[in-house]
Order: C-alpha cells, then sequence, then structure tokens
C-alpha cells in the first residue's frame, strides 16, 4: 500500500513540474477506512431476528481517529431494531478494524425487498483532515407466505358486513319507491271507489 501512495505523491509532483530525486519523495501517510455493511441471513420472515454487521476496516499505512459511524434509520416499514445504530470510536491503527452489531426483526413490510441503507462512517487524520465513507447499501429478502399472518376470520367478517351494506344501500331505495306506489295505487282506488 505504502509503494502504490509514494507512486500517486511522486506523479502529483511531476506533473507541478518539480525537480526531485528518489531520496527526496517521502511516503504518504494516511488512513483510508473501508466499511462493509452485512446481515448473517440474505432472507428472513416476519418476525424472524436476524443480525447485522458493519466492519470498518483500516487499509491506510496511518492511523484514523474519531471515528463516528451514522447507520442508516429503516425505511417506512414496521422494525425493531435492538442494539446502536452510531458509534464512536478514538482510533483505529494500520491494519486493524471494528466489527459492530445489533439485531432488527420486520414486523410488516409492503414489499418482499427492504432496504436498510448505508452506513457512513466519519473519521480524522493526525493533520485533523476529515474524510466520510460509506457502505452499500444493503438490501433483504423478505419471505412472505400466502395464509401466514393472515386474520381469516377478521377479513370474511368484514367482507360480510361490507356486501350486507352494499345490499341495504341498493335494496332501501328499492323498498321506498315500491311502497310510494303502493300508498299511490291505494289512493286512486279509494278515489275510484267513491
Amino acid at each position: 500500500m505504502g509503494i502504490a501512495l509514494t507512486l500517486i505523491a511522486l506523479t502529483s509532483m511531476l506533473q507541478t513540474n518539480m525537480r526531485i530525486s528518489a531520496h527526496e519523495v517521502s511516503e504518504v501517510r494516511i488512513p483510508i477506512l473501508s466499511v462493509t455493511k452485512y446481515s448473517e441471513k440474505k432472507s428472513l420472515s416476519l418476525s424472524e431476528t436476524v443480525r447485522i454487521i458493519i466492519v470498518i476496516k483500516n487499509i491506510g499505512n496511518a492511523t484514523a481517529y474519531n471515528i463516528t459511524l451514522t447507520d442508516s434509520r429503516p425505511g417506512n416499514w414496521s422494525v425493531v431494531i435492538e442494539g446502536k445504530l452510531d458509534m464512536f470510536w478514538s482510533q483505529l491503527p494500520p491494519g486493524a478494524e471494528i466489527i459492530h452489531s445489533y439485531n432488527i426483526s420486520v414486523e410488516a413490510v409492503s414489499t418482499y425487498v427492504i432496504h436498510l441503507g448505508r452506513a457512513k462512517v466519519t473519521y480524522y487524520d493526525n493533520s485533523s483532515n476529515k474524510y466520510i465513507v460509506y457502505s452499500e447499501d444493503l438490501s433483504i429478502l423478505v419471505q412472505i407466505k400466502s395464509g401466514v399472518n393472515v386474520n381469516w376470520d377478521k377479513i370474511w367478517r368484514d367482507v360480510t358486513l361490507i356486501e350486507s351494506l352494499l345490499v341495504l344501500i341498493m335494496i332501501v331505495p328499492l323498498i321506498v319507491i315500491e311502497y310510494k306506489l303502493y300508498r299511490d295505487y291505494k289512493q286512486e282506488m279509494t278515489k275510484k271507489g267513491k
């Protein structure tokens, strides 16, 4: 990793038309953090718990300081979170990694795929330069089985109630019209009978 960073610095200096010798090039030392967010399972059922894991690794050649993890809050579906989405660490030396995890369970969902978003990591080098990196957006497949978690008694009761109301709405005007016709007919018959 040190060689690639040295070449970047050397290329940058050559582009600015500076004359340097090989012993004048010093190694650039910066922390480079990689962030990976994944789940223990690729799919889950409703109310099942799954562990979300975030790995922060320093692949650079300098220590990272004041590392702040801010994970995405779940979207518009019902999810229960057990653990912390936001964390802080004072430093992460080169080659070291931090593993943070928490549990979630999905209680309700309207799609078969849920997106848990990206984890954001903010950190600083020893010169107080700020860096921000993101993980990829984590998606999990939700297995929704037909008939599971469905209260068919309630559905049929509601359907029956709605059908009854519709029939009542259609029949009441007919009954009123029939009554008016009968009343008018009876009045006409009494007038003819006199």
